[in-house]
């Protein structure tokens, strides 16, 4: 993080403390790699089909019920 106190005219005290801030609050966010992304895509992608699995499962389940109770 140093690139961006560098650019600034303060003193070393001052940058080495906004460089600590700095890399505190945006650590975190590291971009992804490609793989993860490929995971939660791949994630994503089975969870909406197994969604519309059930809900084509339960559309069935109601047409059973709905000729079993006409019959």
């Amino acid at each position: 993080m140093s690139d961006f106190s560098t650019q600034l005219r303060l003193p070393t005290e001052l940058k080495d403390r906004l460089d600590a801030l700095l890399e505190a609050k945006y650590a975190p966010m590291k971009p992804p790699s490609r793989n993860s992304v490929f995971v939660l895509a791949i994630e994503e992608f089975v969870s909406r089909l197994e969604a519309e699995n059930l809900s084509s499962d339960a559309r069935d389940r109601v047409r059973k019920s709905r000729k079993s109770a006409t019959s």
